[in-house]
């Protein structure tokens, strides 16, 4: 019989990974990589990759032509590269985050904001305050609250995983955000604003697709534009076009991920 003490595993450190893209424009790849190598001097601009807790994992062409920095470390410590960089090229040069949104459902109302983000964050077994954020808490007709997190990928896709975590006495549901876009010049779905090629609708009654009122007036039979039907409204969930977009999106995810659910968020795009 083993009579060893066994020891409490710490709750193990999330990476988190961040990609720095600098556009390339009219450049060539190579030339691209080599003037960003040349011009950028680390030692000069005081960025000590090691001590602002930077790696530079991966460096490759994007399908779009491109420089790509896959990096590891937080947003801030990425942003001292990537101003690095920007200060010696001209080309523009962007911090892609590697982060997503979830929704933890059932807090009861007794949870303030810090207290919640420290069960999440114990939850999925991460130390670092910037991997798991509660950006907001609200409360919900049953008296209980609902908190939007703002998590790293590998941390939320934790959390995903178990469907539910223990948050007080009570087990709360887990789901991922997942966003459709909705443009409010056509009020189709699927695109924005600056991509859109339809009619002009966007003083069109959402509801009946007609000018001359608003939705809230509406006394008229409900059409949806995007899908050309009667029935229903231009935001429905209801819309075929709708449920379309939201399946695309949710086969992005992991099969545990889609047995999580999701909380829909139709954004109105610009």
């Amino acid at each position: 019989m083993n009579n060893a003490k066994q020891v409490p595993r710490r709750p193990h450190s999330q990476r988190t990974t961040e990609k720095i893209v600098v556009k390339s424009g009219t450049t060539k790849y190579a030339d691209l990589l080599k003037k960003v190598k040349d011009n950028v001097d680390l030692d000069k601009d005081n960025v000590d990759l090691d001590k602002v807790g930077v790696h530079v994992k991966t460096i490759k062409k994007t399908r779009h032509g491109d420089l790509m920095l896959e990096v590891s470390g937080d947003r801030e410590r990425a942003s001292a590269l990537k101003a690095a960089i920007s200060k010696k090229v001209e080309n523009k040069v962007s911090v892609i985050n590697n982060e997503m949104t979830i929704h933890v459902l059932d807090i009861d109302a007794a949870y303030t904001k810090e207290d919640a983000e420290e069960a999440i964050r114990n939850a999925a077994k991460v130390r670092e305050p910037q991997t798991i954020r509660v950006k907001s808490m609200r409360p919900t007709r049953d008296g209980n609250q609902i908190a939007t997190v703002q998590a790293s990928r590998a941390a939320g896709n934790v959390l995903l995983n178990t469907g539910r975590i223990k948050i007080g006495w009570v087990g709360c549901r887990v789901r991922e955000r997942i966003e459709v876009t909705r443009c409010y010049r056509c009020l189709e779905f699927g695109h924005l604003k600056k991509d859109c090629k339809g009619q002009d609708r966007s003083n069109h009654c959402l509801s009946c697709n007609q000018l001359g009122h608003q939705a809230k007036d509406c006394a008229g039979a409900q059409f949806c534009p995007s899908c050309q039907s009667e029935g229903h409204r231009a935001d429905s969930t209801k819309c075929p076009r709708f449920r379309e977009l939201l399946s695309q999106e949710k086969a992005k995810g992991t099969s545990k991920t889609r047995k999580a659910g999701v909380q829909i968020v139709t954004k109105n795009a610009t």
